[in-house]
């Protein structure tokens, strides 16, 4: 009961616990969760310390992939970094990916309540970690017209700090997905064809 205790003592511990369990195959370091959850380094550190020292998660050493900029090129820099991974072997970890990955959280309509007035949506869908599958290649697919691109995306960014895990979306105009779906565009047919849900499809496609 002291490990429970102590995993639930704060709402910033629950948020870098689901960004741990969202991403059970990687390491990652302070820098990386703190980014990605918008989280002070300081805040991140203390946690990812606490969750050390309950064997949440443990140390480790990984090569940490960077986009760096050489003038207009970009390119890839690996450095050896060190950081933690999920505790496979923690007593409580299928517990806790039932409780904080609770797909019910997210519920589909409510998730739609952020995007339906960003624009007229003719097509939402989810899948990913909405169905509790992190190693899925897409998680939300937004097809409309008149899209309000940069809310949608704000709107993204918040959703993904909730949930403590980047989610990869796809955004298009209604004519061009129709016409990419036309031409038989692998991309736009395997998004349809990938498990999902659907929440809103006033589209037409043969």
């Amino acid at each position: 009961m002291e490990i429970l205790a102590k995993l639930f003592g704060s709402k910033v511990r629950v948020r870098v616990m689901r960004y741990v369990l969202a991403h059970e195959k990687d390491s990652f370091d302070v820098a990386t969760v703190a980014e990605a959850l918008k989280i002070s380094t300081i805040d991140v550190r203390r946690e990812l310390k606490l969750l050390e020292n309950v064997t949440f998660v443990k140390k480790t050493t990984y090569s940490k992939q960077t986009i760096k900029k050489k003038g207009k090129q970009e390119y890839i820099e690996k450095k050896k970094t060190d950081g933690y991974k999920i505790n496979a072997s923690f007593v409580y970890l299928d517990n806790f990916k039932n409780l904080l990955l609770e797909k019910e959280e997210l519920a589909p309509l409510e998730v739609f309540e952020h995007f339906k007035k960003l624009g007229k949506v003719d097509l939402f869908l989810m899948s990913g970690v909405f169905q509790g599958n992190t190693q899925q290649n897409i998680d939300l697919v937004i097809v409309g017209k008149a899209l309000k691109k940069a809310k949608i995306e704000e709107k993204i960014a918040e959703i993904e700090r909730f949930i403590g895990t980047e989610l990869k979306y796809a955004i298009f105009v209604t004519a061009e997905f129709e016409y990419r779906y036309m031409m038989y565009d692998r991309f736009v047919r395997e998004l349809l064809h990938t498990e999902h849900i659907e929440v809103v499809n006033e589209l037409t496609l043969k």
